[in-house]
């Protein structure tokens, strides 16, 4: 199941269309493929401050504990599931980042 939350109107971000729509679909593509079966992925976008926030959400259990900084980095893979070749959200970031998001 998918499910994407009520985004303000008036909620607008300006940049690199193919950088950053590609940096969410790697996002989603990521948590639609480790979440557990028959749960949900969700997406979310809200404004904080002077940033525009997406949120994807699933249920694949969480993390093991110390990795959430290495799965950025190319070429990390830390789940059961090595089925990709581990570039996906080196990618995303760097997309964001290039088009001056953190």
């Amino acid at each position: 199941m998918f499910s994407v939350a009520d985004v303000d109107v008036t909620l607008g971000i300006s940049g690199n269309r193919d950088l950053l729509l590609a940096a969410l679909v790697y996002l989603l593509h990521n948590a639609f493929k480790f979440t557990h079966a028959h749960t949900e992925v969700s997406l979310g976008a809200y404004a904080e401050g002077d940033h525009v926030l997406l949120d994807v959400e699933d249920n694949c259990g969480g993390l093991p504990p110390g990795t959430t900084t290495s799965i950025f980095q190319p070429l990390v893979q830390v789940g059961d599931n090595r089925s990709g070749l581990g570039l996906g959200l080196s990618i995303a970031r760097r997309n964001v980042e290039a088009d001056g998001g953190c």
